[in-house]
């Protein structure tokens, strides 16, 4: 049912605004909209000063509300006010006002992450199946010993109730129990798939850090290896909005 499948869609997924369904045969067309997240209030009485997230050298800055204290070409470290939202006048009372602005900066950043070159690795042993009979509230087990597995194993349980859908059912229930063994051996990964591997992993980081607030311009790698471990650094340059609102009572 179209409408079922909408319904529980989008109980499922809080991100989805609507959804809609179609069926021409044994085709399905789904057409769904996101959501639109309701934009923070901002109080205009909010008394506050705009201030640096990170260390970097302005690019460009936006001054929306304040006054700026730094300019094009400063560099600043974090922390640091960028514009006030103390505003003096010649003629009158000093205003306190909410600081806002963008403020496009050069960072830099480093970042390290390791891994061994040589691993335990799971390797598959072996695998047997067990079966077992449950009559009401008895269970009869077809095999000897406990029904527990034993360490070094997992299991995959399936059960098949005898049973009519929609018609009957008995409380008759065949179980089938498939174990698996597992073991370890040693495994090892080449150094250029293992660097590339964690460098993808470094940037991905970096720019799940930016969170859409910049960009990576640039980004160099050099790996080394010490202990058995293979170290990644990267060196990356990121141009990003570096300002951050600060209340006046922090």
């Amino acid at each position: 049912s179209a409408d079922d499948i909408r319904n529980s869609v989008i109980l499922d997924i809080p991100e989805l605004a609507w959804l809609g369904v179609s069926v021409d045969s044994s085709r399905a067309t789904v057409r769904v909209r996101e959501r639109v997240e309701k934009p923070s209030v901002v109080q205009r009485s909010d008394i506050g000063s705009v201030t640096a997230r990170t260390t970097g050298i302005i690019e460009r800055m936006e001054v929306y509300q304040g006054v700026p204290l730094v300019a094009s070409g400063d560099a600043v470290v974090a922390g640091e006010t960028l514009v006030s939202g103390e505003m003096p006048s010649e003629v009158g009372d000093t205003r306190y006002v909410r600081a806002s602005a963008l403020v496009e900066a050069r960072t830099w950043y480093e970042r390290s992450a390791a891994a061994p070159l040589e691993y335990k690795a799971l390797s598959q042993d072996g695998e047997h199946t067990r079966w077992a009979l449950i009559l009401g509230d008895k269970r009869i087990n077809f095999y000897a010993g406990s029904s527990q597995t034993e360490p070094g194993c997992g299991k995959i349980i399936t059960e098949y109730t005898l049973e009519w859908p929609g018609v009957f059912s008995l409380p008759v229930t065949l179980v089938r129990e498939r174990i698996s063994e597992y073991g370890q051996v040693a495994s090892s990964q080449s150094e250029d798939e293992l660097a590339a591997g964690l460098a993808a992993s470094l940037q991905s980081a970096l720019e799940r850090e930016l969170a859409g607030r910049g960009e990576v311009l640039d980004a160099t790698f050099t790996s080394s290896v010490s202990g058995g471990l293979l170290i990644v650094t990267m060196r990356a340059e990121c141009l990003e909005d570096i300002a951050v609102y600060t209340p006046a009572n922090q």
